[in-house]
């Protein structure tokens, strides 16, 4: 026999999970190992994935409309293609060059694209991480970025 369910997402539960005891409890073991193995700020690194949609225009139009009529909804042709950010930040607030990963094989003119960050410029199949792409940014972004702090 079927019977229905409301559903919870995933992000629901995990969001649940960010209560102050859990936090509490989640900072104590970070304490108590970062002093058990002597841990400096400056060796903690946080990065992730994060898509960012290209051209993603966020503006109001003025359109003409019924009178009668509080708000008016425009169609519009939006570029739905989007890059893949990673920054990657240090404990101690140290902010380095993140990477911008692309769909496609190869990215034409890298040299001539606005660059103000030094971000290094990859390429994907879909324009995610991936084990190929994770493993370039390991030995040609993070390490080279971070080998000094660490003494090599």
């Amino acid at each position: 026999m079927l019977k229905s369910f409301w559903a919870t997402s995933q992000t629901t539960l995990r969001g649940g999970a960010a209560n102050p005891k859990n936090v509490s409890h989640w900072f104590s073991l970070l304490s108590e190992m970062t002093s058990k193995f002597s841990i400096v700020p400056e060796l903690m690194f946080a990065m992730d994935e994060t898509c960012c949609f290209i051209d993603k225009s966020t503006r109001c139009f003025k359109v003409i409309g019924c009178s009668k009529q509080c708000s008016q909804t425009a169609l519009k042709d939006e570029n739905r293609e989007s890059v893949t950010l990673i920054p990657l930040v240090s404990a101690s607030g140290h902010l380095y060059p993140p990477t911008i990963i692309f769909k496609g094989k190869q990215l034409r003119n890298k040299a001539m694209l606005p660059n103000p960050l030094g971000a290094s410029l990859q390429c994907s199949q879909k324009g995610y991480m991936n084990g190929v792409v994770g493993k370039e940014w390991i030995s040609q972004d993070f390490d080279p970025a971070t080998c000094k702090l660490a003494g090599d």
